[in-house]
């Protein structure tokens, strides 16, 4: 009988050791959270653009995903696609996530939102001074160049009305190409855009102004498909990090350029 419960004993051991085992070797091997983000492509500065000469995006979002430590992880796929398909993509579970607002939803009940991450404010560009004091009613049927696929919930009715002229272009730098051209009256973007657009070299010597006052301001989160819920937590968590520790800041300074747009005067 003894002989008997000692055999029993080391089956049940080894089974015991051997699960164990398993555990920590499927925790071992256990990957990264795979991710698939969208883009409208392509991109936007400073919060995710397209980089011709590395090759591969850059920005705001990407600095924060390369903020994860190891033992805590996403491998995320950038998705090419646009800004009118992102929340096609994510309602349809064709892509995990994207960055917007929820200003800018269509179905904003049936996806899931992170935390508030960066408050996007969005002003009017002219290459001459604005009047004192600055005002939308101030401003009939003039053309205002703006990015295809972007909403402006402040701008959309007078569109509508037909009392501002939308012209849509494809990018921040094709907007800044056609307000010099005269094109359009004025160029709508958002602060970040503006600094790290209208700062490049190629725009040297050109004086541009800013409207006194934001015609927008809307908060950017992480817009998630419904399935993918469980990642909400560690992007929050992570997020918090990333800005606590001044590496939002870092990154904000990087790739969203200076704010002086008095920098064009001085050509070297």
């Amino acid at each position: 009988m003894q002989k008997y419960f000692t055999k029993i004993w080391l089956i049940g051991s080894l089974i015991f050791c051997g699960t164990l085992y398993a555990n920590q070797n499927a925790n071992q091997t256990k990957g990264p959270t795979k991710l698939i983000f969208a883009i409208n492509d392509p991109g936007s500065p400073p919060y995710l653009y397209f980089d011709k000469v590395n090759k591969g995006y850059r920005g705001i979002i990407a600095d924060f995903f390369n903020s994860f430590t190891e033992d805590n992880t996403l491998d995320v796929r950038y998705l090419d696609s646009s800004r009118a398909r992102n929340e096609y993509l994510v309602l349809n579970g064709k892509a995990d996530f994207f960055l917007s607002s929820p200003a800018w939803l269509d179905n904003p009940d049936n996806i899931l939102l992170s935390d508030e991450l960066l408050l996007h404010r969005s002003f009017f560009y002219s290459i001459s001074p604005f009047s004192q004091p600055f005002s939308l009613t101030t401003l009939p049927k003039n053309l205002i160049c703006t990015r295809r696929g972007y909403i402006y919930p402040s701008l959309s009715q007078l569109f509508k009305d037909k009392k501002l002229i939308r012209v849509d272009s494809s990018s921040q730098i094709t907007i800044t190409n056609m307000l010099i051209k005269g094109r359009c009256d004025y160029a709508v973007m958002n602060e970040y855009n503006a600094n790290s657009v209208l700062n490049l070299k190629q725009f040297c010597g050109i004086n541009f102004y800013q409207s006194p006052n934001s015609i927008h301001d809307a908060p950017l989160t992480f817009v998630i498909n419904k399935q993918s819920r469980d990642i909400i937590p560690t992007l929050n968590d992570q997020w918090r990090i990333f800005q606590n520790s001044g590496q939002l800041e870092d990154s904000i300074r990087v790739h969203g350029g200076t704010s002086d747009l008095d920098s064009q005067k001085n050509c070297s």
